[in-house]
């Protein structure tokens, strides 16, 4: 027990000691997206040379405290949960010149307590420890290549693949970074994919443990054009033994997709994405299986202190229900624009923003939830309360700069289904069952103070809260709104994250 104590403590002074000796460079704000805790475009000025290969220390180490009241339906006596979710990530990189590098890193996380993730999740002990990036990526040597396109987020300062208040004040996904301009890489093995900047695939560090696939991904430019494709597995199908088949009864599930990016501007740019996922039922499990397509484009841009994106998707494939398959048709809308205002005192930001999704039809024998797959969580609010399912939502927010290294942020978020009996979920998809009464329309205040006192060190603070109209399940009739028993939120985090 004293040395798993200890030991994150002593990595912590081993890379401390080997950034001391490397200089001050540190990499620019950036977004959620794909690449490891380096990001691949820096410039290589930290870590140990050893003949021509370069090898740079890696640590990400996350100490979170939660306390919820939350409630089994909505007008329900809620019951305090509280617990501390300790995450704690170190490797190494490994690279030779700028075509080829090699990224392994360990992560441990653990709830101690029982500290719920979202609205409808139940209280739970998850540890785990495990490979969370393995991977190689070759890289084509290119020339004179442009300048990397900047990768800032809605605040001004980013972190890649956190879907948190971590990344942006506001809660909700900023423009995406994905946009290599040193030429056609390769990377294969375990490592993070974000498409349409985590509203349908991401990295999800704002849950427990993160989320990485293992895959093959690659890209090609072709002027201003890039071509991407990737195939991952997002549950593995067992383990294998010596000398023997595999004895796991259940079969993996897959994702893939292509993509297509342009960016003829800064503030008009085109992220087009086709998706396949096919998910097999476990042994014992209510779903059945699904093969899905998911079709669509992001637009996005930003200049001068404002940004914008819109995204798209149309859903088609089949689901199987007791042995019968029923044709899915769904669609979802996600649309955001923000402002930052150096001129005014404090540098306010404002933002204002807003999503549709379809969800089931009464009587319909179509599938009419759109499947947000592999989203990231905040997106919409702290309580992590909604995904972009059966959803129709709103968002205002403000955050402004008291000093240099303090972010205040103030958000509102208003949700409702966008079919009464359209199916319900949290932001991590787990259904609303075995409840006489659900959201009728939910509305979240969330406030959270960030401190920055040294440069790879951030202290956040927040707190939120919940309440709604009920509606009952049976009957369909609502209640009026009401504050009694309201979900709430309020947590302290300290992150350290050098790379």
């Amino acid at each position: 027990m004293r040395l798993r104590i200890a030991l994150p403590f002593a990595v912590l002074a081993l890379i401390t000691a080997s950034s001391a000796f490397a200089g001050d460079e540190h990499s620019e704000g950036r977004q959620r997206d794909d690449r490891s805790v380096t990001d691949g475009n820096s410039k290589g000025g930290k870590g140990f040379a050893y003949g021509e290969f370069r090898i740079l220390p890696l640590a990400d180490l996350r100490l979170r405290g939660e306390f919820r009241t939350v409630a089994g339906e909505p007008g329900g006596t809620t019951t305090p949960v509280g617990g501390v979710l300790a995450r704690t990530r170190v490797g190494v990189e490994v690279r030779r010149g700028d075509t080829v590098r090699a990224v392994l890193s360990v992560q441990d996380a653990r709830v101690l307590g029982g500290a719920p993730t979202g609205l409808l999740s139940t209280p739970t002990s998850p540890y785990a420890t495990a490979p969370f990036e393995a991977f190689i990526e070759v890289k084509e040597r290119r020339t004179g290549a442009r300048p990397s396109v900047s990768t800032s987020d809605f605040t001004g300062r980013g972190d890649a693949g956190d879907g948190g208040p971590l990344s942006t004040g506001a809660f909700l996904p900023a423009t995406t970074a994905e946009y290599e301009t040193d030429g056609a890489y390769l990377r294969i093995g375990r490592q993070r994919l974000v498409v349409a900047n985590g509203l349908l695939v991401g990295a999800n560090d704002w849950s427990p443990t993160g989320r990485s696939l293992d895959a093959v991904r690659g890209e090609i430019p072709w002027g201003r054009l890039r071509f991407g494709a990737f195939a991952a597995l997002t549950s593995a199908p067992g383990t294998f033994g010596l000398g023997v088949d595999a004895a796991s009864a259940s079969r993996a599930s897959n994702l893939e997709g292509v993509t297509v990016r342009w960016a003829p501007t800064e503030l008009f740019r085109v992220e087009a994405f086709g998706l396949h996922s096919k998910t097999y039922a476990r042994p014992g499990g209510s779903a059945g299986d699904a093969q899905l397509v998911t079709a669509g484009a992001r637009l996005h841009g930003e200049k001068s202190g404002f940004q914008w994106q819109l995204m798209g998707a149309y859903q088609g494939g089949t689901r199987t229900f007791a042995a019968s398959d029923a044709d899915v048709g769904a669609y979802a809308f996600y649309a955001s624009a923000q402002k930052r205002v150096p001129e005014l005192r404090l540098n306010p930001t404002f933002r204002l923003g807003g999503a549709w999704a379809s969800g089931n039809r009464a009587g319909s024998s179509r599938v009419g939830a759109f499947d947000p797959l592999l989203p990231d969580v905040q997106t919409f609010g702290l309580l992590d309360a909604a995904a972009l399912t059966n959803l129709v939502a709103a968002h205002g927010a403000v955050t402004v700069e008291p000093g240099v290294p303090t972010r205040l942020s103030l958000r509102y978020q208003f949700a409702a289904p966008e079919r009464k009996y359209g199916g319900e979920t949290d932001a991590y998809l787990t259904p609303a069952t075995n409840v006489s009464r659900v959201f009728a329309s939910r509305h979240e205040v969330d406030l959270t103070f960030a401190y920055t006192p040294i440069r790879d060190l951030e202290l956040l603070a927040g707190y939120g809260i919940l309440a709604g109209v009920a509606r009952d399940r049976a009957s369909g009739a609502t209640s009026g709104f009401s504050m009694k028993d309201p979900a709430q939120l309020a947590f302290l985090s300290a992150r350290f994250l050098l790379h």
